[in-house]
């Protein structure tokens, strides 16, 4: 594939023209095809490789301290695609890239052309035609960071030479200092821009308004600037989730005619509305994957991106935990069938997250077989309990017909599901650059507990809660019983959980679930042997004998026939790990 760069170290300039389908690296050592002068502190034996790849060529850091590309840091390890006129930094050496081209064995790809604007001839037709190149860049760009950076880029290029720098800052008109650079582009080198409280402030009077200053012979701008700016320019973006406006400011060297300042600022105002729309649609499309779509629909309200992206805050919160029963069983005794695996899981998690959809909850995060979802955030609902059950009966509904059999449950998919609610702290809880909504709180660590009860050999329930969500259920709508009185592991506090049941099943009758709840009392209040007969007499009159909470019960008593069993217990059900 074809490179060629522009090195600049020490004043010379030097052009250096690659045509490989091996990686090309940078460093000290004298084994690297880009050698670079410099300490150990600056610049690593091997400190980066230029990768070419079937889509173009990418830059590898392998350094300690870091590769500049466009202004930002890349760390060790990571890696970035490379655009025309992108510029890199190892150390005293700077190189700017002048050509990509095409795998050498294929038909080359069209490339794409940014037609300059020449404000001499400049009309509206032709500006059109130079924006329609912008939502091809933006389509290449994954993170947002790089979305505002090829924003920049683009601006730079194509309203060349009247604007030399291009900027994306989170502005702060009444702190300037405080401001923070999310994108930048210069033809100048690393200069700094002097950013004018008085162009910003202008730009915010009203949302999408341009501000655009140009220097005359006559007079100069009136805004704090370079000595040598002579154009300077912003527009609005948007606003952050914490409501900071993001703006995008612009600076040249050159005056322009009076006749085209109007096109220029016009100029500017559409590549910020493309800007804003390209970054509406990819959080949209992003949020899609965690948020039913009304969530998603408040979220992308003007101020309503704080609920999910500002800083994290305390909410009231139904948390489900989700898990397929005998799936890892399953895959490791048949490593082979992975894909086939990984294709039947992938059809049931969109029964799952559909359900949670349907019902109005939040997917929060699929963990491997499970999912974790949540109701009551990133917006308050009066009804997330009821929600959240009326979800899992409908999830294990739908699992009845899938196709998936596990090995401990050979006549068909199994799941486990367990609904804990209480106090969380909601938020972004990943780092500044990347959103991931999550959940932290002892309600979601309770849930995660109570979902490994369900499994057979311990409660054996398919759907269990916890007591704050069965008080708000409608047992007449909602059948439920206590199951057990447990002690959840790495929890001091001792639990009562409850397994909501099918309306089927022989208790959710009233009559057959008081005498249950008579049963199960008289169960955990036992502590003498000659009391057990009576106890097994009594279930056995209950009449439900297929009934899976009854065959646990059963179960206990066999193992309460043992008398250091009887001498140990209290009540309360424990399990290991």
């Amino acid at each position: 594939m074809r490179l060629i760069l522009q090195a600049t170290a020490a004043g010379a300039v030097e052009r250096l023209d690659f045509n490989t389908a091996e990686p090309v690296t940078i460093g000290r050592s004298s084994d690297c095809q880009i050698q670079v002068e410099g300490d150990q502190a600056s610049v690593s034996r091997l400190h980066a490789r230029l990768v070419p790849t079937g889509q173009g060529w990418v830059i590898e850091d392998h350094s300690k301290v870091g590769t500049l590309v466009n202004g930002m840091k890349l760390g060790p390890g990571q890696r970035c695609a490379l655009g025309m006129h992108d510029e890199l930094r190892v150390g005293p050496l700077r190189l700017r890239v002048l050509e990509l081209g095409g795998q050498i064995e294929q038909t080359m790809a069209t490339a794409l052309k940014l037609t300059a604007v020449n404000f001499a001839t400049l009309d509206p037709q032709l500006m059109l035609q130079s924006a329609l190149a912008l939502p091809r860049l933006f389509g290449e760009a994954h993170a947002e960071g790089e979305v505002l950076q090829k924003a920049c880029a683009f601006l730079v290029q194509v309203l060349s030479p009247a604007v030399s720098s291009a900027y994306v800052v989170e502005a702060h008109p009444q702190d300037m200092a405080s401001s923070r650079m999310l994108a930048t582009c210069s033809r100048d080198g690393d200069r700094a821009p002097v950013l004018s409280r008085r162009v910003i402030g202008d730009a915010l009077q009203l949302d999408g308004s341009v501000a655009f200053f140009n220097h005359a012979s006559s007079h100069a701008i009136d805004a704090t600037v370079h000595d040598t700016t002579r154009t300077v320019g912003a527009c609005l973006i948007e606003r952050s989730a914490a409501g900071a406006p993001i703006v995008l400011y612009v600076v040249g060297e050159r005056s322009l005619p009076s006749y085209n300042t109007d096109i220029a600022a016009g100029y500017l105002s559409l590549v910020s509305t493309l800007t804003r729309q390209h970054l509406v649609a990819q959080r949209q499309a992003h949020m899609a994957q965690y948020f039913s779509p009304k969530v998603v629909d408040l979220l992308m309200r003007p101020g309503g991106r704080s609920s999910a992206e500002g800083d994290p805050r305390v909410m009231e919160a139904t948390t489900l935990i989700f898990d397929l029963r005998g799936f890892c069983l399953s895959t490791e005794a048949a490593a082979t069938d992975l894909l086939r695996w990984q294709k039947e899981l992938r059809s049931m998690m969109d029964v799952v997250s559909r359900e949670v959809f349907a019902h109005e909850g939040t997917v929060i995060d699929y963990q491997g077989d499970g999912c974790f979802a949540a109701w009551g955030v990133p917006f308050e609902q009066a009804d997330q309990a009821q929600l959240a059950v009326d979800c899992a009966l409908r999830i294990i509904e739908q699992l009845k017909t899938t196709s998936l059999q596990s090995l401990d449950s050979p006549s068909g998919p199994v799941c486990g599901i367990a609904i804990a609610k209480g106090q969380v702290l909601a938020g972004s809880m990943t780092s500044s650059r990347h959103f991931k909504y999550g959940l932290l709180g002892t309600s979601v660590n309770c849930a995660s507990r109570v979902e490994a009860l369900t499994k057979p050999g311990r409660l054996d329930a398919p759907l269990l809660v916890t007591e704050e969500v069965a008080k708000l259920l409608d047992a007449t709508r909602t059948p439920f019983v206590r199951a057990a009185r447990v002690a959840l592991t790495g929890m001091e506090t001792l639990f009562d959980v409850y397994e909501v049941i099918d309306p089927a099943r022989g208790l959710s009758s009233p009559g057959h679930a008081a005498q249950w709840e008579i049963l199960l009392r008289r169960l955990e209040g036992l502590r003498h042997a000659t009391d057990l007969p009576a106890l097994q007499a009594a279930i056995g009159a209950l009449g439900c004998a297929d009934d899976a909470r009854v065959r646990w019960l059963q179960a206990q008593c066999r193992q309460l026939e043992e008398p250091a069993q009887l001498s140990r217990w209290d009540g309360v059900v424990r399990y290991e790990k």
